[in-house]
């Protein structure tokens, strides 16, 4: 049977726990203050992956349910969480899809998703959220988006997409925010009226290190394989020849809504 795109990052959980950027302190600031969450209230995290969000919030000190259907990546937070110190909130982890996962009706005081909603069914996933999250409890939806380079290097990167993928070329990918979540949550009524965010930050990447990156990325997963490893080799020896370290230049969005 064939493998749904949402599905691959768990063939890659120990480079996607590498390479992928966490998020700002400031986001997470943000968005805390936002809910204001009292002492015990329990956070519902969507599609956790390996932890890039949970850890940030966990270690904040409040109790979390985590919703990931992928078991190795699953693996992978639960050893990310248990790092954590004794300050920090409870983890406990479900191993499913968040639209098939039963929750406690208002049983939260926040909901979160990092870099997942869009893998989500339209038409269940802010239903499914508020049913879990309590009245005055807030949703925060927020991702990292690299930006189009304009060094020489990120021309030379281009033109390997050019050569090998050519759908893939940085001009022509999707952003995984093609969904207008503010008039989805208009359409569903059950929120408020949604604030947004912008959090601008970058990270340097070296060959290896930008290689694994991508390939974690899940439209890179599902081209062939052969044309995946000529793209990506390719890819190293531009870097390698450019100096060894691309500089990817990150804007972190946030969406943040409050329960009616």
């Amino acid at each position: 049977m064939a493998r749904e795109q949402r599905e691959v990052f768990d063939e890659v959980a120990g480079a996607y726990d590498r390479a992928r950027p966490e998020y700002p302190s400031a986001l997470v600031d943000d968005i805390l203050d936002f809910a204001r969450l009292a002492p015990g209230d329990r956070i519902l995290e969507i599609g956790p992956g390996t932890g890039k969000a949970t850890v940030a919030f966990a270690a904040r000190g409040f109790p979390m349910l985590c919703v990931e259907p992928g078991a190795k990546l699953a693996e992978v937070l639960r050893a990310n969480v248990d790092g954590l110190g004794p300050e920090a909130g409870e983890v406990e982890i479900a191993l499913s899809r968040f639209e098939d996962q039963p929750l406690t009706r208002g049983g939260f005081g926040l909901a979160i998703a990092a870099q997942s909603f869009h893998w989500v069914d339209p038409e269940l996933g802010f239903a499914h959220c508020a049913e879990a999250v309590r009245a005055g409890g807030a949703l925060a939806l927020f991702g990292n988006m690299p930006r189009r380079g304009e060094s020489e290097l990120h021309r030379a990167v281009e033109a390997c997409y050019m050569e090998h993928a050519h759908a893939l070329r940085p001009d022509a990918l999707r952003s995984y925010r093609e969904r207008d979540y503010a008039a989805e949550l208009a359409t569903a009524g059950q929120f408020g009226t949604a604030f947004e965010a912008r959090y601008p930050f970058h990270r340097d990447y070296g060959a290896d290190l930008y290689i694994e990156l991508l390939s974690t990325q899940s439209d890179h997963r599902m081209i062939e394989p052969a044309v995946r490893e000529a793209l990506l080799a390719s890819i190293h020896t531009a870097i390698v020849e450019h100096g060894g370290t691309l500089r990817v230049d990150y804007e972190t969005y946030l969406l943040l809504v409050r329960r009616r």
